[in-house]
């Protein structure tokens, strides 16, 4: 009861009654459920207090919500899935590739190239700057051999 009160926000004394609550629906569902406990016999003979039977119900509605929530959650992610299995069934179709260990391998070897070439433009550009400096120290050695 104290990892249901924790995940949904309940107090500990309310999630204790919604489980004592479940626990004797399925007791009494199976002919096991025992009558020393008039908490739980009060709550489903409707003797339970007024306020103690709103708080039980407003902790089983936030539980619905909660359950219809994970339901919606794990639809998003089973959408998702079939989804992304789709688009790499496509990039499979489109590339080649047959497996996720081949496309990583054909990625991974076009990311090197890639970055070679990058650094090779970055070399290429250092060295264009410097032949600027140079040409521009020439110049003026010219323009002061002139005068």
């Amino acid at each position: 009861t104290k990892g249901l009160a924790t995940k949904h926000g309940l107090t500990k004394g309310l999630a204790t009654k919604l489980h004592g609550a479940t626990k004797h629906t399925t007791q009494k569902a199976h002919g096991t459920a025992g009558h020393d406990d008039t908490a739980h016999a009060d709550l489903h003979t409707g003797h339970a207090g007024t306020s103690d039977e709103k708080e039980l119900r407003a902790s089983v509605n936030k539980a619905y919500w909660v359950v219809a929530k994970d339901r919606v959650d794990y639809q998003e992610q089973t959408d998702m899935k079939r989804e992304l299995t789709e688009a790499f069934n496509r990039i499979k179709t489109e590339t080649g590739v047959g497996s996720l260990q081949e496309l990583l391998g054909a990625y991974l070897t076009e990311e090197e190239t890639n970055f070679e070439a990058y650094q090779l433009i970055n070399r290429l550009n250092a060295e264009l700057d410097s032949q600027e400096s140079a040409k521009t120290a020439m110049v003026g050695e010219i323009a002061e051999i002139e005068q």
